[in-house]
């Protein structure tokens, strides 16, 4: 932190980080919501290359997020039908690398304009694994359309038997086309598949990348800098009557002294002696003792509940989110000090919406309280 930041920078850096934060779980939320429609558009390929469908929901759950349980039983379906895509994958592979090698005539090849709008047709045309059946309709179709087309005998390359060759090479040309395209559209749908299942950890509460989960660190961790930064500008006003408060009993040489050019040089590498010594929760806990109120009581939660936070905050960076010995700290009388949620060791402290939200509401309130507190000591 420069020097010259004041408390109010502090907060206002704290509040653009926390809005940032919020927008961004907010905008990852959005992103990655599993969307009935998707499932839609991929089970209409599946449909049409004849293979099972994934879950859907009823009617009246479309306009809902998905729920957990509808969330395993798609997952569910995913993991059923990824099998079957990759075999019908693998099946197609081998029949698109069966067909004969193709190069048009050179009389068509020179024609390159009116033979790409037949292929263009036949590729719009043709289902997308065609049948010999297919094939042999799509021709039909073409040369009763290609009657109404004006030729000119005296050209070789513009008479009818021409334009029938060309139409018939331009259907060798669009099958593979098409029967690839197939193909790419079934690895489309694995690939799909893929991003249903990373959405879906996304809203996992024991995931490493859980959403909120993520934001809730990130949160913690501004809270974090902006307490000790506050700290720090508190101490720079009122040094000698509150650096016994967070130092150690401890006497100083004079020849320590000499090395420091001026007081503030002295008084900053203090304070950060002093500092680097604490964890936030115990600075948190100084604080408190000096009569600062880090938050309003009068909504139901207290100071505990911050700490609770902070605890929190440690087994999801130290510990995976499981419950250690740590979080369930207890006092002489052998009662937890910060387990107000009743987690047992190895429980996943989850965090839901509710929890993110009284996060939000706690560090905010308490910045805002440090920040008074750092711009007036004395009050």
């Amino acid at each position: 932190m420069p020097p010259s930041s004041s408390a109010a920078a502090i907060q206002s850096r704290f509040a653009s980080e926390q809005v940032n934060i919020c927008e961004y779980v907010e905008f990852v939320g959005w992103v990655s919501a599993i969307d009935d429609s998707e499932v839609d558009e991929i089970n209409d390929t599946l449909k049409e290359s004849g293979l099972t469908c994934i879950s859907t929901r009823p009617y009246d759950r479309l306009e809902e997020p998905f729920s957990r349980t509808e969330i395993t039983t798609l997952l569910a379906s995913l993991d059923a039908v990824a099998p079957l895509v990759d075999q019908l994958i693998a099946d197609r592979d081998g029949q698109v690398a069966m067909l004969r090698p193709f190069t048009p005539a050179e009389s068509v090849a020179r024609r390159a304009d009116l033979f790409n709008e037949w292929i263009y047709y036949f590729f719009n045309w043709l289902p997308k694994w065609p049948s010999d059946e297919d094939k042999a309709n799509a021709l039909r179709h073409a040369l009763y359309e290609a009657e109404d087309f004006d030729t000119d005998e005296d050209d070789p390359e513009d008479t009818p038997d021409h334009l029938r060759l060309l139409i018939e090479e331009a259907l060798e040309t669009a099958v593979p086309l098409r029967m690839k395209s197939s193909i790419a559209s079934l690895q489309h749908v694995l690939e799909r598949f893929a991003r249903l299942r990373f959405s879906a950890r996304l809203e996992t509460p024991d995931a490493e990348i859980n959403i909120l989960r993520q934001g809730f660190i990130l949160l913690m961790t501004a809270f974090d800098a902006a307490v000790f930064d506050l700290t720090r500008v508190t101490l720079r006003k009122d040094f000698f009557r509150l650096i016994a408060k967070f130092g150690r009993q401890e006497k100083m040489a004079m020849e320590k002294l000499s090395h420091f050019t001026s007081f503030d040089e002295f008084r900053d590498q203090t304070i950060e002696e002093q500092l680097k010594t604490f964890y936030v929760k115990d600075l948190l806990f100084v604080i408190k003792e000096l009569g600062v109120n880090c938050v309003d009581e009068t909504n139901g939660c207290g100071f505990i509940n911050l700490i609770e936070l902070v605890m929190r905050r440690n087994v999801h960076v130290h510990n995976r989110g499981l419950v250690d010995e740590r979080y369930l700290e207890r006092d002489s009388n052998r009662k937890p000090k910060y387990n107000l949620h009743n987690l047992q060791l190895g429980d996943v402290a989850h965090i839901d919406s509710s929890y993110w939200e009284q996060a939000n509401l706690l560090c905010k309130q308490c910045i805002d309280r440090l920040t008074a507190w750092a711009t007036d000591p004395l009050v």
